[in-house]
């Protein structure tokens, strides 16, 4: 320390990085107090890597504040990187989900959330036979074209309505 500088302007000034660690712990300590975070240090960002009921991506703070998620992709169009952080398990378990649906793993085999029904199984497509088509054919040619049945509709309405006037 100089003759120049003070003990205060030589304590640790809070910067746009501690800041918005601080706004971020705050944050999920308020929303989930079930996550607790490790931080770090790396290249001079401050990495937070939390721990909780899923698995969490490492979040990258900047010097600036800036925030970096490591999961491939978050559209920051319909949040901020900030409200991506708060649910950043959630982003790695859909990532991971789609990882594992495109190696082929089954969806059974990948815990994405607790406590979620399984999605009901799809119907199969059955298909008609050759004389299925022909008794359906045949019913469409006795019950007409649906323009057919329309002017029968309209023919049988018509009358009642001037009756009616």
């Amino acid at each position: 320390m100089t003759n120049n500088q003070t003990a205060t302007q030589v304590a640790v000034i809070a910067t746009k990085q501690t800041t918005m660690v601080a706004k971020f712990l705050a944050k999920m300590q308020e929303l989930r107090p079930d996550v607790t975070f490790d931080q770090s240090e790396r290249d001079g960002k401050v990495i937070l890597q939390g721990h909780g009921p899923l698995e969490w991506p490492e979040i990258a703070v900047g010097k600036q504040g800036g925030i970096v998620i490591w999961v491939r992709t978050y559209d920051e169009s319909k949040k901020s990187a900030f409200e991506w952080a708060l649910e950043a398990d959630q982003l790695l378990a859909k990532q991971v989900g789609r990882d594992a649906k495109k190696a082929g793993v089954g969806k059974e085999e990948v815990v994405v959330e607790k406590n979620v029904p399984p999605a009901p199984p799809k119907k199969e497509r059955v298909r008609s036979t050759k004389g299925e088509m022909k008794e359906k054919e045949q019913k469409a040619k006795e019950h007409g074209s649906l323009a057919d049945m329309l002017q029968q509709a309209i023919d049988e309405t018509v009358p009642k309505l001037q009756q009616q006037q």
